[in-house]
Protein backbone atom coordinates (compact mmCIF):
# COMPACT_ATOMS: atom_id res chain seq x y z
CA UNK A 1 0.00 0.00 0.00
CA UNK A 2 1.38 3.75 -0.89
CA UNK A 3 2.31 5.55 2.02
CA UNK A 4 -0.16 8.72 2.63
CA UNK A 5 1.15 11.96 2.95
CA UNK A 6 -1.12 15.25 4.10
CA UNK A 7 -0.81 18.10 1.84
CA UNK A 8 2.04 19.72 4.80
CA UNK A 9 3.98 16.83 4.34
CA UNK A 10 4.22 17.02 0.73
CA UNK A 11 5.28 20.71 0.96
CA UNK A 12 7.83 19.63 3.25
CA UNK A 13 9.13 17.28 1.35
CA UNK A 14 9.11 19.19 -1.90
CA UNK A 15 11.20 22.34 -0.10
CA UNK A 16 13.59 20.36 1.52
CA UNK A 17 16.99 20.46 -1.00
CA UNK A 18 17.82 16.70 0.25
CA UNK A 19 14.37 15.69 -1.38
CA UNK A 20 14.69 15.62 -4.47
CA UNK A 21 18.53 13.62 -4.53
CA UNK A 22 17.71 10.73 -1.46
CA UNK A 23 17.07 7.76 -2.90
CA UNK A 24 14.83 7.09 0.09
CA UNK A 25 12.31 9.51 -0.86
CA UNK A 26 10.06 10.30 -3.54
CA UNK A 27 10.64 10.04 -7.80
CA UNK A 28 10.66 13.23 -10.08
CA UNK A 29 7.18 12.34 -11.33
CA UNK A 30 5.40 12.43 -7.79
CA UNK A 31 6.14 15.79 -7.95
CA UNK A 32 4.84 16.49 -11.06
CA UNK A 33 2.13 14.50 -10.32
CA UNK A 34 1.50 16.27 -7.18
CA UNK A 35 1.54 19.43 -9.30
CA UNK A 36 -1.04 18.30 -11.93
CA UNK A 37 -3.28 16.97 -9.09
CA UNK A 38 -3.37 20.07 -7.61
CA UNK A 39 -3.74 22.18 -11.19
CA UNK A 40 -6.95 20.19 -11.51
CA UNK A 41 -8.38 20.26 -7.90
CA UNK A 42 -8.02 24.52 -8.13
CA UNK A 43 -9.00 24.20 -12.07
CA UNK A 44 -12.53 22.10 -10.84
CA UNK A 45 -13.19 24.30 -7.81
CA UNK A 46 -13.22 27.23 -9.35
CA UNK A 47 -15.76 25.85 -11.81
CA UNK A 48 -17.77 24.66 -8.72
CA UNK A 49 -17.25 28.32 -7.24
CA UNK A 50 -18.23 30.16 -10.20
CA UNK A 51 -21.49 27.68 -10.66
CA UNK A 52 -22.53 28.13 -6.75
CA UNK A 53 -22.48 31.61 -7.15
CA UNK A 54 -24.48 31.47 -10.69
CA UNK A 55 -27.19 30.11 -8.79
CA UNK A 56 -26.84 32.34 -6.09
CA UNK A 57 -27.26 35.05 -8.01
CA UNK A 58 -30.58 33.55 -10.22
CA UNK A 59 -31.80 33.22 -6.86
CA UNK A 60 -31.42 29.66 -5.71
CA UNK A 61 -31.16 28.98 -2.25
CA UNK A 62 -31.17 25.89 0.65
CA UNK A 63 -28.32 24.44 -0.52
CA UNK A 64 -27.17 24.60 3.07
CA UNK A 65 -30.25 23.39 4.84
CA UNK A 66 -30.64 20.05 5.56
CA UNK A 67 -33.96 20.07 5.41
CA UNK A 68 -33.83 19.52 1.24
CA UNK A 69 -31.71 16.72 1.67
CA UNK A 70 -33.93 14.31 -0.45
CA UNK A 71 -34.36 17.32 -3.25
CA UNK A 72 -30.76 17.77 -3.08
CA UNK A 73 -30.00 13.76 -3.60
CA UNK A 74 -32.82 13.75 -6.35
CA UNK A 75 -30.60 16.95 -8.28
CA UNK A 76 -27.78 14.86 -8.07
CA UNK A 77 -28.87 11.56 -9.68
CA UNK A 78 -30.66 14.13 -12.61
CA UNK A 79 -27.18 15.46 -12.84
CA UNK A 80 -25.56 12.35 -12.80
CA UNK A 81 -27.41 11.12 -15.73
CA UNK A 82 -27.30 14.40 -17.53
CA UNK A 83 -23.20 14.29 -17.29
CA UNK A 84 -23.34 16.98 -15.62
CA UNK A 85 -19.87 16.85 -12.89
CA UNK A 86 -19.43 20.50 -12.11
CA UNK A 87 -23.34 20.34 -10.41
CA UNK A 88 -22.61 16.37 -9.24
CA UNK A 89 -19.89 17.69 -7.36
CA UNK A 90 -21.68 20.62 -5.81
CA UNK A 91 -24.48 17.96 -4.43
CA UNK A 92 -21.65 15.56 -3.05
CA UNK A 93 -20.38 18.92 -1.52
CA UNK A 94 -23.33 19.92 0.05
CA UNK A 95 -24.01 15.86 0.99
CA UNK A 96 -20.87 15.99 2.61
CA UNK A 97 -21.71 19.68 4.74
CA UNK A 98 -24.87 17.56 6.23
CA UNK A 99 -22.42 14.92 7.02
CA UNK A 100 -20.20 16.74 8.76
CA UNK A 101 -22.93 18.95 10.59
CA UNK A 102 -24.31 15.89 12.46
Amino acid sequence: MAKKYTLHQVRQLKSSPRSRTSGELLKEIFWDDLDNIENAINAFAELMRDEMFDHSAEGYEGWQDSEYEEQIKEHLADHIKRGKWVGVANFCMMLHRFKEQL
